[in-house]
Formats: structure tokens, sequence, C-alpha cells
């Protein structure tokens, strides 16, 4: 099984993943679903605060989906269409790795969105917290504070802030 991005229309992400799960699980199908979302405080018509959630990545669904199931997804009539690199045909499969630590800084919920790919920087791996194991690329330093991001080729990138205290670093370099 393997992460895919598929296309849909603007504010249909949640029902498209419920409709492909339904979909999948009534024939016995794996999947898995996600859409990233970020839970605000907003003030309704009267006066009142509540939590929201709202999507992230407007339009974008990832699928985690076997190969050869790939076209029930891809062929439906609410898919625009499958995340592609640039110049290819075949959908952009995304590393389960990659997209782990991508989800698990999303889901932290203190995350900022930046829909356009990070600068380059050190490969670190945080040590201890809620995100430990984690491996992400330094961005910013302030001060204590080290402001680090893990990106999705053509699609985004995600930062947190963590103390410097809790990384180390990886001897790699980013490559381009």
């Amino acid at each position: 099984m393997f992460w895919y991005v598929a296309c849909v229309r603007v504010n249909y992400e949640k029902k498209f993943m419920l409709a492909i799960e339904q979909d999948f699980q009534g024939r016995g199908l794996p999947i898995e679903a996600w859409v990233p979302t970020e839970r605000r405080v907003v003030v309704n018509s009267r006066g009142k605060r509540c939590i929201r959630e709202f999507v992230v990545l407007s339009t974008f669904v990832f699928v985690r989906v076997e190969a050869r199931h790939l076209n029930d997804i891809r062929f439906r009539p609410d898919v625009y269409k499958m995340l592609t690199m640039p110049g290819k045909k075949t959908p952009h499969i995304i590393p389960d790795a990659e997209f782990n630590n991508f989800r698990r800084i999303i889901d932290t919920g203190n995350a900022t969105f930046i829909n356009r790919p990070l600068r380059k920087g050190d490969k670190v791996r945080i040590t201890d917290g809620a995100l430990a194991g984690c491996m992400a690329f330094v961005q910013r330093i302030q001060g204590k504070k080290v402001i680090i991001g893990n990106e999705l080729l053509y699609i985004g990138g995600a930062t947190i802030e963590v103390d410097r205290e809790s990384l180390e670093f990886v001897r790699e370099g980013r490559s381009c």
C-alpha cells in the first residue's frame, strides 16, 4: 500500500474521504484516507465562541491504497486528478516515513502550514516530546528556540517551534 494524493472539489474533501472509505469497506478492500485539518476558535453570529475544524490543504485528500486498486479512486467522477510529478503521467507516491513525519507535525495542532517549498537547512531529529523520532529540517533559529519543518514535494510544508536542546543533528545534508 502506498500514499497518493487525490485532487477533489473545493470544500468536498471530508465528504470525499467518507465516501471512498464507505465504498472500499463495503467491498472489503483496504484503504486509509486523511484530510489535514486544524481546530480554530471562531465567533458565530450570536457572538458565541466555538471550536471548528478547517481543512488545511484545500482540494487535497491523502489516500493510502494498494496500487491495483488505485484506478478505483483515480477514475471516480468526483476526482479531478491524482497528483503527479511535473512531466510524468503516473501518480506520485509519497514514502511512508516522509508522510508519517508530515502527519505527526500537522496533528500536534501547533503547526503552521506553509503552502510553498521550504528553504534548505540542516536535517535534525527530535529527541523528546510528542514528536520524538520525527525527522525535519531547520528553518530558523531564534534564541533557544528552533523552527523546524517538513515538506511534501509540490504540495507544501509544515513548521513547528521546538527547544534547541530537544534536537540532534543528522549528518546528511538535504538533497535538492
